[in-house]
């Protein structure tokens, strides 16, 4: 079943069976396809911001270095939605404690980043900041739901 490590890992891989072992990796693994699309953007993003901190040259007049990763939408949907049902499978069949970590932590990564999109979206309604970008709402999910699962780790498992 599920354990703390605080090693960083937050799995011990050896406390998992091997049918649930088989489900996070092809969870993981469907994750890292479904968020392809997200390195490219990333990538053009730091391009773009190193230029501009650079100062040398506009923007426009600069190559892209970065290789094409985008996927076809339906593709990046397929398994983003494999991704999720086979962590589904996996979350069914351990505790109490997985679910209280898991379940805390998206709730509040989800309150805040809705919280955040909000103060966002008002923000570029009244013309202070730029509009919101695709993958932000995603990456910011994301960070919000490892720190909060860090602290419910930390709270819950101490």
């Amino acid at each position: 079943m599920y354990e703390f490590t605080h090693r960083g890992g937050g799995v011990n891989w050896a406390a998992l069976d091997q049918k649930s072992r088989r489900l996070v990796s092809g969870s993981m693994a469907s994750a890292v396809v479904a968020v392809m699309p997200l390195f490219k953007w990333t990538a053009d993003v730091a391009r773009r911001v190193g230029i501009e901190f650079q100062g040398t040259m506009p923007i426009e007049s600069t190559a892209v270095s970065t290789p094409s990763l985008y996927l076809p939408a339906a593709w990046v949907i397929g398994f983003a939605a494999l991704s999720g049902l086979l962590w589904w499978r996996m979350s069914i069949r351990q505790d109490e404690l997985f679910h209280r970590v898991q379940n805390w932590s998206l709730g509040m990564s989800g309150a805040w980043t809705a919280a955040a999109l909000t103060v966002w979206g008002l923000l570029d309604m009244t013309g202070i900041s730029p509009p919101i970008q695709g993958p932000a709402p995603l990456i910011l999910f994301s960070a919000l739901t490892i720190f909060f699962g860090r602290t419910a780790a930390r709270k819950w498992a101490s």
